[in-house]
């Protein structure tokens, strides 16, 4: 499985500060407000997280630690621009900073995909 953490992806693509900012929430240097709320931010990172992806069966794993939030607009379309590069692949997310599994449960359907539900704040959105 494919694993990127997303807030070095997003502070090469400019997204979030530069890699000076800790991505350690025990650091004092933590950028608290580290965000990815709308669309656009993900169209921005998505050359980079893109490109990272192996042409393989594997699932992608996005982990979200030190992000302060992810919106369901950004969780949509980083489904929607995986599904365009890689048909099939199950997607996990980690450390999510909004735990609705009702939100994520939609955001399935809307994609075909299954839901699962791996422990707090993680959920594999499984292709059928």
């Amino acid at each position: 499985m494919l694993e990127i953490r997303a807030p070095r992806i997003f502070a090469h693509a400019g997204v979030l500060p530069p890699e000076s900012a800790s991505e350690d929430p025990r650091d004092p240097d933590f950028e608290e407000d580290a965000v990815l709320i709308a669309r656009e931010s993900v169209d921005a990172v998505a050359p980079s997280f893109l490109g990272s992806i192996e042409e393989d069966d594997s699932p992608i794993a996005l982990d979200f630690a030190g992000l302060g939030a992810v919106s369901p607009s950004a969780i949509d379309q980083f489904l929607v621009r995986i599904e365009e590069a890689f048909v099939g692949r199950d997607v996990h997310f980690s450390n999510m900073p909004f735990p609705s599994a009702g939100v994520h449960e939609a955001i399935a359907r809307a994609h075909g995909r299954t839901l699962i539900e791996n422990g707090p704040n993680s959920w594999t959105f499984a292709a059928r």
